[in-house]
């Protein structure tokens, strides 16, 4: 599942995306986010993390699950631009689900809200 910014840019256009995983073995959502942050960690150029907050969500108004929102940037190569990211991590019953709110680090607040808006608001059921 991916969502794009109406507003294009020519560089980069804010985006928010949902990737689900099988896991081959049950681990915590805490544990899913460190795994996958040590994944963009070595992936990237000028790697920074920018906060770690931890959250609580709510699996079918029943399971309460411990996990992390985590601001980090960095870029693919070289020569392209820094891009931000924000990741929420969910794990449970061996599926994996991160949801990505990705922008440049100089986009407007409109944007930084919208994604963090979508990104705290994420249900699931």
């Amino acid at each position: 599942v991916s969502f794009q910014n109406k507003i294009k840019d020519e560089i980069f256009t804010a985006n928010v995306n949902v990737s689900i995983t099988n896991l081959s073995e049950a681990i915590s959502s805490k544990d899913l986010a460190i795994s996958t942050l040590a994944k963009a960690k070595n992936s990237l150029l000028a790697y920074s993390e920018i906060s770690r907050e931890e959250v609580n969500l709510t699996l079918n108004e029943e399971v309460v699950l411990d996990t992390y929102i985590i601001e980090f940037e960095g870029k693919k190569t070289s020569i392209e631009e820094i891009i931000r990211f924000k990741q929420i991590y969910y794990s449970h019953n061996n599926i994996g689900v991160v949801a990505t709110g990705a922008y440049l680090p100089s986009s407007e607040e409109t944007i930084v809200n919208q994604v963090d808006e979508m990104l705290n608001s994420l249900a699931l059921k």
